[in-house]
């Protein structure tokens, strides 16, 4: 059985908040998530973020366990979790029919084509090169690293982080107990009799 794709969970350390996903990739390829507000949070404070592995299989089968974790939270109306979807099979490849998925699947980039868009990221330097945080927003984010009760940055927080370290531990245990039941579940897009 190949290991080419992974589940992951986000950790927003500052909003208390989660995501869950899958990937098709290696661990260290660059991949973010595809929530578009996601990224967008940690394009702006990436050191807020951290990323725990959740599982290592075939895509097939970490699909199906996203999915079965995204329904046990109920992710897709939960306020603690980024997701916009429970992982109901209709985010994964919309639009494309089985032509076009045959088209795309194993395409890769030119040498030459590489080295242009390494040249195109080489020319862009980063937005924040040069540029310094004004001395109230460093006061800012000093107190919000204080503590619970000091600053601005822990204004409207809901959760506690030893809450949030609860939920995350229960949802993988959740994983562990039941593993076997998600991955055999027709419901969950996985027929009982693949191994």
């Amino acid at each position: 059985m190949s290991k080419d794709s992974f589940v992951y969970c986000w950790t927003d350390r500052r909003h208390n908040k989660l995501y869950v996903g899958v990937h098709k990739g290696t661990l260290f390829d660059g991949y973010v998530c595809s929530s578009k507000k996601m990224l967008e949070e940690y394009h702006n404070r990436p050191n807020d973020f951290s990323r725990q592995i959740i599982a290592e299989g075939n895509y097939e089968d970490m699909i199906s366990l996203e999915t079965a974790i995204l329904r046990s939270i109920n992710a897709k109306l939960n306020e603690d979790f980024y997701n916009g979807h429970n992982g109901d099979g209709k985010f994964y490849n919309k639009g494309h029919t089985e032509e076009t998925k045959k088209k795309l699947s194993g395409r890769k980039h030119s040498d030459k084509t590489k080295e242009k868009l390494r040249q195109i990221r080489l020319a862009q330097p980063d937005p924040r090169l040069g540029k310094k945080h004004s001395p109230e927003t460093i006061e800012k984010m000093r107190q919000s690293k204080m503590g619970n009760n000091a600053g601005a940055g822990n204004k409207g927080k809901k959760r506690s982080d030893e809450s949030k370290q609860k939920t995350r531990e229960t949802m993988l245990i959740r994983w562990a107990e039941n593993r076997e039941n998600w991955m055999n579940n027709p419901k969950m897009g996985r027929p009982k009799n693949v191994q």
